[in-house]
């Protein structure tokens, strides 16, 4: 053990590389682990952002938070992540949502949540 220390302390191209690895497998896992809270934000905001302005975004963040919650303690992310790729696909095809849809989308999210 001693011996691959002094390597290491007279190579300084190892040292760098082996820290560039940790940093890229710890970065690796921090996005594993927040991969739904991200996009869970994207997917809320871009909703609002398309929502009529007259809308109430609070109810938009209550219905996503809900089925978020819903999915973490059903152990069930995986699936409330393809809801929200989904949703996102659907979004990105669309300019301007009126309240029927978003009305119809949070419907869906919050029955969703219940299953």
């Amino acid at each position: 053990m001693n011996r691959t220390w002094t390597a290491l302390r007279r190579n300084p191209r190892s040292i760098a590389i082996l820290s560039l690895l940790v940093v890229s497998i710890s970065c690796f896992l921090l996005l594993r682990l927040y991969t739904v809270e991200m996009i869970h934000t994207v997917v809320v905001q871009a909703l609002i952002q398309k929502a009529p302005p007259t809308y109430p975004s609070q109810d938009i963040h209550d219905a996503f938070d809900g089925a978020r919650r819903a999915a973490a303690d059903a152990d069930d992310s995986e699936a409330y992540l393809e809801r929200l790729f989904e949703i996102s696909q659907r979004l990105e095809k669309t300019q301007n949502l009126t309240e029927q849809e978003v009305s119809h989308l949070l419907l869906a999210m919050r029955s969703s949540d219940c299953q």
